[in-house]
């Protein structure tokens, strides 16, 4: 039997043990990476013909992976900063921001992001 809800349904659906949850995001970028990375060698005419595009779609994957590792395994940040920069050309925003996350000491990190207090 089916029942009509006039109600939206995410509501219903949210659950911290979701793959699409936070919880997963890691897993998830990583993923991606590697997903990504073995199309583009197994498929190397069409990774030649749209070259542009997956290069900057690897170099923005392995940049997310980066990221994600900046607080809690910086040389494998390091190392996915440097692969982003030397094999796919990411130099941009993002880039700059965890190299700059990962160059300056932690505890400064934390002061430049930690949210204000509004005034008083």
């Amino acid at each position: 039997q089916f029942a009509y809800l006039d109600e939206p349904l995410s509501d219903y659906r949210r659950s911290s043990f979701q793959i699409s949850s936070p919880r997963h995001e890691k897993q998830a970028h990583k993923d991606i990476l590697y997903v990504s990375e073995r199309a583009a060698a197994n498929n190397p005419e069409l990774f030649a013909r749209n070259r542009k595009v997956y290069t900057e779609h690897l170099a923005m994957a392995t940049l997310a992976v980066a990221y994600d590792h900046t607080d809690s395994d910086r040389p494998l940040a390091w190392q996915h900063l440097w692969k982003a920069l030397r094999q796919y050309g990411g130099y941009n925003r993002f880039a700059l921001t965890i190299f700059a996350k990962l160059a300056l000491p932690q505890a400064l990190v934390r002061a430049i992001t930690k949210p204000r207090q509004p005034a008083a």
